[in-house]
């Protein structure tokens, strides 16, 4: 079974006893598998339905139930989560909000509750840049733009991105996840990626957190 980063990670905080309520819609929420008997008591599922949106298939709830031109109307539903998304914060108010990008409005949540916090690598995060560049990834429609490294990495780098996914998963939604956070998790350590963690932080200009590799 592939690795689900969030729950792994959701998993390895829970061995330190802290409690977590690990988020999503109910169809996403079924696809989890069981949690270890040790950890249930410190992680509890907790389900918010996802609104129908017009041109989202009914139980779509993921980026793998639909082709690649419908995503754009599972994150328009995924925006009309944040006012249920809100109330449950509001009713039990967490210490820490770890969030994905497609949640690009959960930093204006989390600020209101003093919380705010994000997974992928740290080569990655780098090559995308700062969310000022961030911005104009969606205007990059030629391969060259994204087959060569970064111009602005400081050392010799041969991380790339495949345009079709770049254009569609990044842009204006991760830059303003990005400028929303007090820092950002890192799926990554400092073992793997010491160069790439260290530049990011100077690109982001704020705190980051290598929480491991969660394989």
């Amino acid at each position: 079974m592939t690795a689900i980063p969030f729950l792994e990670l959701s998993k390895k905080l829970a061995e330190k006893g802290i409690r977590i309520s690990f988020i999503s819609t109910p169809r996403n929420i079924q696809r989890l598998p069981s949690i270890p008997p040790n950890l249930a008591g410190n992680i509890k599922f907790v389900q918010l339905p996802l609104p129908s949106v017009h041109g989202l298939p009914e139980n779509c709830e993921a980026s793998i139930d639909l082709q690649q031109g419908k995503i754009q109307y599972l994150k328009k539903a995924c925006d009309v989560l944040q006012a249920p998304f809100e109330k449950l914060v509001h009713k039990d108010p967490p210490d820490l909000i770890l969030f994905d990008f497609i949640q690009c409005w959960a930093p204006e949540t989390a600020a209101k509750f003093g919380v705010p916090f994000l997974a992928y690598s740290a080569s990655t995060l780098c090559f995308l840049g700062q969310p000022d560049e961030l911005k104009f990834l969606q205007k990059r429609t030629k391969i060259e733009d994204f087959a060569v490294p970064a111009k602005w990495l400081p050392f010799p780098s041969m991380v790339s991105q495949r345009p079709d996914q770049a254009a569609q998963m990044f842009g204006q939604r991760w830059a303003a996840t990005l400028e929303g956070c007090d820092y950002v998790a890192v799926r990554s350590c400092m073992e793997f990626e010491v160069a790439f963690l260290g530049c990011l932080e100077e690109l982001y200009q704020k705190p980051i957190l290598p929480v491991g590799l969660l394989p």
